[in-house]
């Protein structure tokens, strides 16, 4: 499968990380992988065969034209078979409200029909382009058309954000408010109004992340990774590892030492 990853215009950069595609031929095979949850909202079209979310070894949520997957604090298992021909909108934590414009935390964990960001003649439009990069051509048109309509991000959020990305093994909600000069209370509400769950769920997200990152790029030391990821002790380290990978650490580590890449382009543990 070819995963390719593409730039943002500048004027987007405020609400999109990147955009990206990915294409392959299944075959009549059903291949699933465990999607990690990592803080940022997508906006997945799909131009092949319709793709899935499953629950209890049963395909709850089909996926025809694409969805939204707004946050998510636990992992999703994703099957895919067929045609793979993915196009991809990776949104910052704080982005996809200001375009989708509805109450974010109604969707947490949910999957989103497409429909609430791209319609009909839009998706038709792109359907009709093979090229890649022609195809992000229309959809970033259609996105600096809306950008128009769109409100900046709230600057608190913002402000809490770049804090917590450049050291979220040590924030806490506490301190940040303080700093912010901030009620707890007033920040929660932000973040569930407009990113769809609360800072510390984020930010424990944020850091397991930074785990994960760790873990791909040299000999795992957990004890070392207990430290420098601000967890309490190890017990820590393995809960939260657990609640937001479905896996133990060494679960983790046996899967993912053969597979990496994912449609979301994070780390993937696709299931035997």
């Amino acid at each position: 499968m070819l995963i390719k990853r593409y730039p943002v215009a500048p004027p987007l950069r405020d609400y999109i990380r990147h955009y990206w595609s990915m294409t392959g031929k299944v075959g009549n095979r059903h291949i699933r992988s465990r999607d990690i949850p990592d803080g940022n909202p997508e906006v997945i079209i799909n131009f092949g065969t319709a793709f899935g979310r499953v629950s209890e070894d049963k395909i709850t949520t089909a996926a025809t034209n694409g969805a939204i997957k707004p946050q998510f604090d636990q992992p999703a298992i994703i099957e895919q078979s067929g045609d793979i021909d993915l196009l991809g909108i990776s949104f910052k934590p704080e982005g996809i409200y200001h375009f989708v414009q509805s109450a974010m935390l109604p969707f947490r964990n949910e999957i989103v029909p497409i429909e609430m960001l791209v319609g009909e003649s839009l998706f038709d439009q792109l359907r009709s382009e093979v090229i890649p990069s022609n195809r992000f051509t229309l959809l970033e048109e259609f996105l600096l058309k809306k950008l128009q309509t769109v409100k900046a991000p709230n600057a608190l959020i913002r402000e809490s954000l770049a804090r917590a990305r450049s050291c979220p093994e040590a924030v806490t909600v506490r301190q940040l408010c303080r700093d912010l000069k901030v009620s707890i209370k007033h920040l929660e509400r932000l973040y569930k109004h407009e990113i769809g769950t609360t800072p510390k769920k984020l930010f424990d997200i944020m850091r397991i992340n930074k785990l994960l990152s760790q873990v791909k790029a040299a000999p795992t030391d957990w004890m070392h990774l207990v430290v420098s990821c601000g967890y309490h002790d190890q017990s820590h380290l393995c809960h939260d590892f657990q609640r937001f990978t479905g896996q133990t650490p060494t679960q983790y580590l046996a899967k993912n030492d053969r597979f990496s890449g994912h449609y979301t382009l994070q780390g993937v543990d696709f299931l035997q």
